[in-house]
């Protein structure tokens, strides 16, 4: 298939009478695009078309290379970490090889959708409608299930990483007492964190309720892969929330 020349070609390949092997044609560099395989059958209806897709050789091996490599590194701290009494920190480390995991899944998933729609749409010749604009699409602020399965992996590790960041910070506030109740603020016998390390907390906490409505709506405007940098800085979110929870300096305890 030849689209040098074609600049409304959006696939390119090698097809035959029955079968074709190609991907999806795009002006940057992307290697989750999926290569997509397919045999066309006659049937007295018209043609059927089965249609396969799968990554590329390359990011096979990478993944396999990169998990097999990170899961026994993992293992093997997290076992440490246990034995010594447990620290949030093993949160971190369970959650960077699910987002290692989610990142290389729902990135492939993103573009065999969109592969498949734009697939359909030329052997059909038909162009999708477009969904009407809403400002806040139907269903209110509910985070629901049907929603975080629709954003396939992606959403999962969206919702996971932020109950893990949420907890983090419920751990903070409550149980390390990050911040001085107005008794012992006035105490001489409790030492309280400084404003400045009192803020940063609850600026944490805030963008940790952010990243929550930010994801919710993306994942509602069926915009999975815009969960990526939501998910980026719930990672982020993790590894703040567990500094605090280990700095004594952000918690209140007695001279």
């Amino acid at each position: 298939m030849d689209c040098s020349t074609d600049t409304g070609c959006e696939f390119v390949g090698h097809v035959d009478d029955e079968r074709f092997r190609i991907t999806r044609r795009i002006a940057y560099r992307n290697s989750f695009l999926p290569i997509v395989s397919g045999k066309v059958d006659a049937t007295p209806t018209g043609a059927h078309v089965r249609v396969s897709m799968k990554p590329h050789t390359f990011m096979i091996v990478f993944a396999a290379v990169w998990v097999a490599a990170l899961t026994p590194v993992t293992v093997a701290i997290v076992a440490h970490l246990i034995s010594h009494g447990f620290s949030p920190v093993v949160l971190i480390l369970i959650a960077f090889l699910a987002a290692s995991y989610g990142l290389v899944a729902g990135s492939f998933k993103l573009e065999a959708r969109r592969a498949r729609i734009r697939l359909i749409e030329v052997l059909q010749a038909v162009e999708m409608p477009a969904s009407p604009a809403r400002y806040w699409p139907e269903g209110g602020l509910a985070i629901r299930w049907a929603d975080v399965r629709g954003a396939g992996p992606l959403g999962f590790l969206w919702i996971g990483s932020y109950a893990v960041a949420a907890a983090l910070g419920l751990y903070d506030w409550v149980f390390e007492q990050a911040g001085c109740t107005n008794p012992q603020a006035h105490n001489p016998a409790y030492s309280c964190p400084t404003g400045a390390h009192v803020a940063s907390v609850w600026a944490l906490l805030a963008t940790t309720i952010a990243s929550a409505f930010v994801g919710l709506w993306f994942m509602r405007r069926r915009r999975p892969h815009l969960l990526i940098p939501v998910i980026l800085v719930q990672m982020a979110l993790i590894g703040c929330l567990a500094w605090v929870a280990h700095d004594p300096a952000y918690h209140v305890h007695l001279r």
